[in-house]
Protein backbone atom coordinates (compact mmCIF):
# COMPACT_ATOMS: atom_id res chain seq x y z
CA UNK A 1 0.00 0.00 0.00
CA UNK A 2 1.08 4.02 -0.64
CA UNK A 3 2.14 5.09 2.75
CA UNK A 4 0.90 8.55 0.80
CA UNK A 5 -2.46 7.71 0.68
CA UNK A 6 -3.37 6.73 4.48
CA UNK A 7 -0.83 8.68 6.22
CA UNK A 8 -0.35 8.36 9.69
CA UNK A 9 -1.53 11.30 11.86
CA UNK A 10 -0.23 11.88 15.89
CA UNK A 11 -2.81 13.14 17.42
CA UNK A 12 -0.49 14.29 19.90
CA UNK A 13 -0.83 18.12 20.48
CA UNK A 14 1.90 20.05 18.49
CA UNK A 15 4.91 21.52 20.28
CA UNK A 16 3.73 25.37 21.06
CA UNK A 17 5.46 27.42 23.23
CA UNK A 18 3.78 28.53 25.96
CA UNK A 19 2.66 32.54 26.73
CA UNK A 20 5.18 34.71 28.33
CA UNK A 21 4.35 34.84 31.73
CA UNK A 22 3.73 39.31 32.59
CA UNK A 23 6.06 40.40 34.53
CA UNK A 24 6.68 44.15 35.85
CA UNK A 25 8.73 44.00 32.62
CA UNK A 26 5.95 43.18 30.64
CA UNK A 27 2.52 45.29 30.16
CA UNK A 28 -0.91 43.45 30.56
CA UNK A 29 -1.59 44.37 26.67
CA UNK A 30 1.88 42.85 26.04
CA UNK A 31 1.27 39.56 27.83
CA UNK A 32 -2.59 39.40 26.50
CA UNK A 33 -0.77 39.42 22.62
CA UNK A 34 1.37 36.85 23.63
CA UNK A 35 -1.74 34.73 24.83
CA UNK A 36 -3.70 35.76 21.58
CA UNK A 37 -0.68 34.64 19.79
CA UNK A 38 -0.14 31.11 21.42
CA UNK A 39 -3.41 30.29 21.26
CA UNK A 40 -3.67 31.21 17.49
CA UNK A 41 -0.34 29.03 16.85
CA UNK A 42 -1.41 26.31 18.86
CA UNK A 43 -4.93 26.21 16.99
CA UNK A 44 -3.13 26.29 13.58
CA UNK A 45 -0.72 23.88 14.69
CA UNK A 46 -3.20 21.10 15.55
CA UNK A 47 -6.01 19.06 14.46
CA UNK A 48 -9.75 19.87 15.37
CA UNK A 49 -10.42 17.44 17.92
CA UNK A 50 -7.22 18.47 19.53
CA UNK A 51 -8.03 22.16 19.54
CA UNK A 52 -11.31 21.85 20.57
CA UNK A 53 -10.52 20.22 24.03
CA UNK A 54 -7.96 22.46 24.50
CA UNK A 55 -10.16 25.51 24.32
CA UNK A 56 -12.78 23.45 26.49
CA UNK A 57 -9.87 22.92 29.41
CA UNK A 58 -10.56 25.18 32.73
CA UNK A 59 -6.84 25.48 32.12
CA UNK A 60 -6.66 27.12 28.98
CA UNK A 61 -4.94 30.67 28.87
CA UNK A 62 -6.93 33.53 30.33
CA UNK A 63 -7.59 35.02 26.98
CA UNK A 64 -9.33 31.55 26.44
CA UNK A 65 -11.39 31.80 29.53
CA UNK A 66 -12.39 35.22 28.98
CA UNK A 67 -13.54 34.61 25.52
CA UNK A 68 -15.48 31.49 27.25
CA UNK A 69 -16.80 33.54 29.79
CA UNK A 70 -17.97 36.25 27.48
CA UNK A 71 -19.72 33.53 25.84
CA UNK A 72 -21.84 32.70 28.30
CA UNK A 73 -22.50 36.39 29.36
CA UNK A 74 -23.85 36.48 26.18
CA UNK A 75 -25.86 32.76 26.46
CA UNK A 76 -27.09 34.39 29.92
CA UNK A 77 -27.84 38.24 27.98
CA UNK A 78 -29.97 36.92 25.53
CA UNK A 79 -31.91 34.73 27.71
CA UNK A 80 -32.62 37.31 30.55
CA UNK A 81 -33.47 39.82 27.69
CA UNK A 82 -35.64 37.64 25.69
CA UNK A 83 -37.83 37.14 29.13
CA UNK A 84 -37.42 40.85 29.95
CA UNK A 85 -38.95 41.55 27.02
CA UNK A 86 -41.70 38.92 27.27
CA UNK A 87 -42.36 40.26 30.64
CA UNK A 88 -42.32 43.94 29.32
CA UNK A 89 -44.79 42.90 26.27
CA UNK A 90 -47.22 40.33 28.66
CA UNK A 91 -47.53 41.24 32.44
CA UNK A 92 -45.43 44.63 32.71
CA UNK A 93 -46.18 46.89 29.42
CA UNK A 94 -43.48 48.91 28.78
CA UNK A 95 -42.54 49.98 25.51
CA UNK A 96 -45.12 52.88 24.91
CA UNK A 97 -48.21 53.91 25.59
CA UNK A 98 -48.37 54.34 28.98
CA UNK A 99 -47.00 57.69 31.59
CA UNK A 100 -43.22 57.16 31.47
CA UNK A 101 -43.07 56.54 35.63
CA UNK A 102 -45.23 53.73 34.54
CA UNK A 103 -42.70 52.45 31.84
CA UNK A 104 -40.02 52.85 34.01
CA UNK A 105 -41.21 50.57 37.03
CA UNK A 106 -42.69 47.76 34.90
CA UNK A 107 -39.11 47.67 33.35
CA UNK A 108 -37.71 47.40 36.65
CA UNK A 109 -40.19 44.53 37.59
CA UNK A 110 -39.96 42.67 33.86
CA UNK A 111 -36.16 42.57 34.54
CA UNK A 112 -36.21 41.98 38.41
CA UNK A 113 -38.84 38.76 37.11
CA UNK A 114 -35.95 38.16 34.18
CA UNK A 115 -33.15 37.81 36.63
CA UNK A 116 -33.41 34.39 38.25
CA UNK A 117 -33.62 33.06 34.54
CA UNK A 118 -30.52 34.87 33.54
CA UNK A 119 -29.12 33.89 36.65
CA UNK A 120 -29.43 30.01 36.37
CA UNK A 121 -27.95 30.36 32.28
CA UNK A 122 -25.19 32.19 33.54
CA UNK A 123 -23.76 29.87 36.51
CA UNK A 124 -24.67 26.66 34.32
CA UNK A 125 -22.61 27.63 32.11
CA UNK A 126 -19.83 29.37 33.87
CA UNK A 127 -19.36 26.35 35.88
CA UNK A 128 -19.42 23.76 33.32
CA UNK A 129 -17.16 25.44 30.59
CA UNK A 130 -15.43 28.57 32.26
CA UNK A 131 -14.59 28.16 36.16
CA UNK A 132 -13.33 25.43 38.54
CA UNK A 133 -15.10 24.95 41.21
CA UNK A 134 -14.23 23.44 44.84
CA UNK A 135 -13.22 26.76 46.64
CA UNK A 136 -16.66 26.53 48.12
CA UNK A 137 -19.07 23.76 48.23
CA UNK A 138 -21.85 23.86 45.43
CA UNK A 139 -24.60 25.48 47.35
CA UNK A 140 -22.95 28.01 48.88
CA UNK A 141 -20.79 28.71 45.55
CA UNK A 142 -24.01 29.08 43.76
CA UNK A 143 -25.79 30.95 46.98
CA UNK A 144 -22.49 33.19 46.54
CA UNK A 145 -21.96 33.19 42.72
CA UNK A 146 -26.45 34.30 43.00
CA UNK A 147 -25.43 37.08 45.11
CA UNK A 148 -22.48 38.63 43.30
CA UNK A 149 -25.27 38.31 40.24
CA UNK A 150 -27.80 40.04 42.21
CA UNK A 151 -26.01 43.05 43.58
CA UNK A 152 -24.84 43.40 39.81
CA UNK A 153 -28.03 42.62 38.44
CA UNK A 154 -30.53 45.27 40.83
CA UNK A 155 -27.87 47.61 40.38
CA UNK A 156 -28.02 47.78 36.42
CA UNK A 157 -31.75 47.33 36.59
CA UNK A 158 -32.47 50.52 38.78
CA UNK A 159 -29.46 52.29 36.73
CA UNK A 160 -31.31 51.34 33.27
CA UNK A 161 -35.01 52.81 33.69
CA UNK A 162 -34.02 55.70 35.65
CA UNK A 163 -31.17 56.48 32.77
CA UNK A 164 -34.27 55.90 30.55
CA UNK A 165 -35.99 58.47 32.29
CA UNK A 166 -33.37 61.21 32.75
CA UNK A 167 -31.39 60.70 29.48
CA UNK A 168 -35.07 60.42 27.43
CA UNK A 169 -33.73 57.01 25.80
CA UNK A 170 -35.75 53.62 24.94
CA UNK A 171 -36.43 50.16 26.28
CA UNK A 172 -32.98 48.97 24.63
CA UNK A 173 -30.68 51.71 25.54
CA UNK A 174 -31.95 50.67 29.04
CA UNK A 175 -31.17 47.79 28.57
CA UNK A 176 -28.03 48.18 27.38
CA UNK A 177 -27.12 50.38 30.13
CA UNK A 178 -27.72 47.52 32.15
CA UNK A 179 -25.68 44.76 30.75
CA UNK A 180 -22.69 47.15 30.39
CA UNK A 181 -23.21 47.87 34.83
CA UNK A 182 -23.58 44.45 35.26
CA UNK A 183 -20.74 42.54 33.27
CA UNK A 184 -18.16 45.15 35.03
CA UNK A 185 -18.56 43.40 37.92
CA UNK A 186 -19.31 40.10 37.54
CA UNK A 187 -15.83 38.56 35.69
CA UNK A 188 -13.56 39.95 38.89
CA UNK A 189 -16.21 38.85 41.60
CA UNK A 190 -17.00 35.31 40.22
CA UNK A 191 -13.33 34.46 39.18
CA UNK A 192 -11.62 35.26 43.07
CA UNK A 193 -14.33 35.14 45.17
CA UNK A 194 -16.78 32.16 43.86
CA UNK A 195 -14.40 29.84 42.30
CA UNK A 196 -10.97 28.23 42.42
CA UNK A 197 -9.56 29.87 39.37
Amino acid sequence: MDPNLNPVVSTAPAAVDPPVAASTATSIPTALVAQTMYVARFILSNRPLTTFHFLKSKDAPFIVQFAKYGFCGVMATVSHTAMAWFFSQHWFPAFDGAPKDVLKWNQIYANLWALPIGNLVAYATNAIWVFTGGRHGRGLEFLLFSLINVVSGVAGIFAGPFLRDALQTGWWAAQLMLIVTSALVNFICRKFIVFKG
